[in-house]
């Protein structure tokens, strides 16, 4: 407890039957508050971009700061061999930490477990649903072709998974099915005013939370759109909160800088996973997983996380 507010965020280990571990902010002590708010400070122009993944060696640091900040304890548990599946529920700067990539004795955090980011937000109304009874889900997706740095092959099979194509101000206009794909160019700004953008036309959190329903499960391949830059203390007000709000049971997306030459066979892997939409968290395991296998650079697919 400080200056009246209560920041925390708990680790859920299943299915061994433990209590959730909760962390303190102020457990984490003076080295680790600074450095968190040095990662999600507020982007003002194109020098102050916080930290990022990027190259190896700057990510490599990045990731053994982040490790040598969290509790010994907790990195105890993270290492535990019963650590089927793993629940995050963050608050304020705690949602950058980079929980997929985080080196847990030789090998990231994701080879272990099964990861899910559940904000505050993720309890309200939050129906478990099964299978859709069609046999193929609906897909409703903007693309800007420009980003998609695949073959023709590829854009050929990425195009027939998808049902209903719309620019981003049709988005607005329609229900979006079981699943939304939104590959564009994203800003790192938060609040409701976080979007998307192409050209003149923005999707933005308040249009996802004012427009029609989104999909049941929500991709965003776009440069920071589930990026949360609030206080400690905040449950941040941003894509994935707002499409948990409007009925989304998951938000996949990047909180940073998202590579160009990836994003193309990250929609595919993802779109034809078998268990995107009963258990979106396990399916962005195995896409990331697949990524890592091809590419080791923790830039190329650690950006990703599940939210719901």
């Amino acid at each position: 407890m400080a200056n009246g507010v209560m920041g925390i965020f708990g680790v859920w280990i299943r299915p061994s039957g433990d209590r959730p571990y909760v962390v303190f902010w102020n457990d984490l002590g003076d080295r680790a508050s600074r450095f968190l708010d040095n990662l999600k400070s507020p982007v003002e122009s194109r020098d102050t971009i916080p930290r990022t993944l990027t190259s190896a060696d700057a990510t490599t640091d990045l990731l053994g700061e982040i490790t040598d900040a969290l509790p010994d304890e907790l990195i105890l548990i993270l290492g535990r061999d019963e650590l089927s599946r793993l629940t995050v529920m963050p608050t304020g700067v705690l949602w950058g930490i980079p929980w997929a990539a985080l080196p847990i004795g030789s090998e990231p955090l994701i080879r272990r477990t099964i990861l899910r980011i559940a904000p505050l937000t993720a309890a309200i109304d939050q129906k478990q649903k099964g299978e859709p009874s069609r046999s193929k889900l609906r897909v409703t997706a903007m693309i800007d072709d420009e980003l998609l740095d695949i073959g023709d092959d590829e854009r050929d099979e990425l195009n027939s998974m998808i049902d209903d194509r719309r620019t981003l101000e049709g988005l607005k206009e329609v229900d979006h099915g079981d699943i939304s794909l939104i590959i564009s160019h994203g800003t790192p700004i938060a609040g409701l005013a976080q979007h998307v953008g192409l050209g003149d036309e923005i999707y933005s959190a308040a249009d996802i939370v004012t427009g029609p329903a989104i999909g049941q499960v929500v991709i965003f391949l776009a440069c920071w759109s589930t990026a949360c830059r609030y206080g400690r203390a905040v449950e941040p007000i941003a894509f994935p909160t707002a499409a948990l709000v409007r009925g989304a049971r998951a938000v996949i997306g990047p909180e940073w800088a998202l590579p160009t030459n990836s994003i193309g066979r990250l929609a595919i892997d993802l779109l034809r996973h078998p268990l995107i939409y009963v258990d979106a968290p396990a399916a962005l395991r195995d896409v990331q997983l697949a990524a890592l296998d091809r590419d080791p650079d923790p830039s190329t697919w650690a950006t990703l996380a599940c939210f719901g």
